[in-house]
């Protein structure tokens, strides 16, 4: 567990020198990366279900903390001691499941909170280790990643090739949007995306939608589960935001964003 912790507070202390939009600078851990592996026979789970990966992960993490008991965890549940979510820009837990080789297969979780994590919440994710899939089998191993390799991988997450960050991202994930697309206004998928953009404290962006092959989303689950309200349009957009000036991720927007989807990568121009 100490050695896990010792990794945390490296993976966390790595900030540019200048504030970037979309981190704080400020000492405190905001982003953890854990290795997956399967638990047994069989292979890794694809990238469309990334979805259910990161809720499942961030259900791991949420019974950690618990340990039977009321969560006071605001990092992690995203609302206060109270029950009340939590209000402003989404500063709590994303959870985004990651395929770091390109072989189409979740290999990596990355953890990113702008509010940091505090102690409660780092021991929690630090001491994850199984996930449990059906009939309450073991389904993958998790483990803190040690940073140094990393670095290179979530740069295309953090700050583009340059730590100065990138003035042009693209969808690693779908972005789903989180209201019923219209064709012209602010619930235009345009008006939604930048409306996304600038709730977190990035500049509006020029959107542009790329097309792409009905397989390349296909496999993709859009959809949280009975208990939850499934998103307004069960489809997936790829799209490429072109800023006016560089600015830092990650860069995550729309339905379940604090999941996996709705991921851009900082991309060359």
């Amino acid at each position: 567990m100490q050695r896990d912790q010792r990794q945390i507070r490296q993976i966390g202390s790595i900030h540019d020198s200048e504030q970037p939009l979309g981190l704080l600078a400020s000492p405190v851990v905001q982003t953890i990366v854990l290795e997956m592996s399967v638990a047994g026979a069989g292979r890794l789970p694809p990238v469309g279900l990334t979805l259910p990966v990161g809720q499942a992960v961030h259900r791991a993490m949420i019974r950690q903390a618990a340990l039977g008991k009321r969560v006071d965890c605001p990092e992690l549940i995203g609302q206060n001691r109270l029950g009340h979510p939590l209000v402003g820009p989404h500063k709590h837990a994303h959870v985004l499941p990651v395929d770091v080789d390109d072989d189409g297969c979740i290999d990596h979780v990355v953890v990113f909170a702008p509010m940091g994590f505090g102690e409660l919440a780092i021991r929690a994710i630090s001491s994850l280790r199984t996930l449990f899939g059906p009939q309450g089998r073991p389904w993958l191993h998790l483990q803190v990643l040690d940073q140094h390799r990393m670095n290179v991988w979530t740069q295309r997450l953090l700050s583009g090739k340059h730590d100065c960050g990138s003035a042009m991202w693209a969808s690693l994930t779908p972005f789903v949007a989180p209201r019923f697309v219209k064709r012209n206004g602010k619930n235009s998928l345009f008006g939604q995306i930048n409306a996304e953009l600038t709730s977190r404290g990035f500049p509006e962006a020029a959107v542009e939608i790329i097309p792409f092959h009905a397989s390349l989303f296909g496999g993709f689950v859009f959809e949280r589960g009975a208990d939850h309200a499934p998103p307004p349009q069960r489809c997936g957009h790829m799209v490429r935001l072109n800023f006016s000036r560089t600015v830092c991720g990650p860069i995550v927007l729309g339905y379940a964003c604090h999941f996996g989807l709705g991921l851009f990568q900082a991309v060359e121009s």
